[in-house]
């Protein structure tokens, strides 16, 4: 997942100045443009829009034909599955056939892999919005008169959905539904993440209309978060617009009872008393607290998952299945707190609901343990990753669907079956020999995340 979100350069294509632009939107509802030509209804097949989502996304990197089929079309004998992708691949590549990076079309084929391979003629909306997480991450000093010029990276206000493939499913597609999954969880965070951020500089540079402005924005992508639903009202009654910070408060409390059944909290509670009482002043400046050293704590995600190469389908799901059970109850025995999310894997928490000073070690012991004892261990392909969380409170947990299992997972996709694919901060905490992949690095949201293979 994300393996390589920003486009690489394209200065030097001899063709670059002939080519048409072409834009592949993902955010919202799929959009492939070529020039100024809508060329979406083009795809002929709905997966052939499922393959360019996995191919954009994990752009600049070849991938095994094989596994895409399988993902695909899991309940057909490989073989068909693999006709099945010839076929989208002939009609994908007529598509795109104008689009060219460093003199190469954008659409690569080999017998056995695939890739999709972006330069400055080709945008992808899901790169700019990793793009401008990179950019505000990293550059503290953004003067706040330029924050709302990122809006232009970002997907159109008019769009009703910001979400991923919006309205797009495969409903007999496991393995995909799980990856489509991940990624409008991935998506949507990044977004918020930047809205907040964005609200935040312009909040402590005194731009209250651009603060409100993009806190709105955040609200719209999840309107049941309560930080931001609070941020949201008490930056209204900061600026003196009480009465609309009361009406946007009250409709959250309806929401959450007619959507959630649950009470507003303590905290919502207080702010209507403080509204009400004028007790708010005008042009609050915030402050961030850094988080305490007694509030970090190192955390290993594990991400496994048994992805078959089996003609017949229903030995493949099967094994599958079978596979999974056996995982979680391995990992659990090693300490694990284990999630199986809609699909194929299992998520691993080491270290999640209390301290574990050998975290890394647990997870790759389990792991080991995992492939020495499931039915089928040479279809496992296993992910490592470890990282120092902050817990705000001690005792708190943290969601399920986070940054750190997102990197976990998308280490997985660099196993093939049997191997353990790790980050460095676990290898740094495990003395085990390894060996550094050739496929270099993850860009992750926050850091940039090097691949080693475990070696046996």
């Amino acid at each position: 997942m994300n393996a390589r979100l920003i486009p690489t350069t394209a200065a030097n294509d001899p063709l670059s100045q002939d080519v048409p632009i072409i834009r592949i939107r993902l955010l919202g509802n799929i959009q492939i443009l070529i020039g100024n030509q809508d060329c979406t209804s083009r795809i002929k097949y709905r997966k052939g829009l499922a393959l360019i989502a996995l191919l954009a996304v994990e752009c600049n990197v070849m991938h095994q034909r094989d596994r895409i089929a399988d993902l695909l079309w899991p309940e057909l004998p490989l073989t068909a599955a693999r006709s099945n992708l010839r076929q989208v691949l002939s009609n994908l590549g007529r598509i795109l056939e104008p689009g060219v990076c460093e003199g190469l079309p954008i659409l690569r084929v080999t017998a056995g892999t695939v890739g999709l391979f972006v330069g400055n003629q080709v945008h992808l909306d899901v790169a700019k919005v990793q793009a401008t997480c990179d950019s505000l991450r990293h550059k503290s000093d953004i003067s706040h008169i330029h924050l709302a010029d990122m809006e232009t990276a970002l997907p159109s206000p008019q769009m009703i959905s910001k979400e991923f493939m919006a309205g797009f499913d495969l409903v007999d597609c496991e393995g995909f539904m799980e990856w489509i999954g991940h990624q409008r969880h991935y998506f949507s965070d990044c977004l918020i993440s930047i809205y907040e951020d964005i609200s935040d500089r312009a909040e402590s540079a005194g731009d209250m209309d651009t603060a409100l402005a993009f806190v709105r924005k955040a609200v719209q992508i999840d309107p049941l978060l309560e930080a931001n639903q609070l941020r949201l009202i008490r930056l209204l009654a900061a600026v003196g617009r009480q009465e609309r910070a009361l009406r946007e408060l009250n409709m959250f409390v309806k929401r959450l009872r007619d959507e959630l059944d649950v009470e507003p909290s303590s905290e919502t509670k207080a702010l209507h008393d403080e509204i009400t009482q004028g007790l708010i002043l005008p042009r609050p400046q915030t402050t961030k607290s850094r988080p305490s050293e007694g509030n970090m704590r190192w955390m290993t995600v594990l991400y496994a998952v048994c992805a078959p190469s089996i003609n017949d389908a229903l030995i493949r799901t099967k094994t599958t299945r079978q596979s999974r059970e056996e995982t979680t109850e391995v990992l659990r025995r090693n300490g694990a707190y284990v999630v199986r999310p809609p699909g194929r894997g299992v998520f691993a928490y080491f270290g999640w609901s209390e301290d574990q000073r050998n975290c890394a070690r647990n997870a790759l012991d389990g792991a080991r343990e995992v492939l020495s004892k499931v039915s089928a261990p040479q279809y496992i392909r296993i992910g490592i990753y470890t990282c120092q969380v902050y817990f705000e409170n001690q005792g708190e947990q943290l969601d399920e669907l986070g940054e750190c299992s997102d990197i976990a997972y998308r280490l997985s996709l660099a196993a093939e079956g049997g191997e353990i694919v790790v980050c460095e901060e676990t290898l740094q905490k495990i003395q085990v020999k390894t060996e550094k992949m050739g496929l270099g690095q993850l860009r992750g949201i926050r850091e940039t995340v090097t691949l080693f293979r475990i070696l046996h």
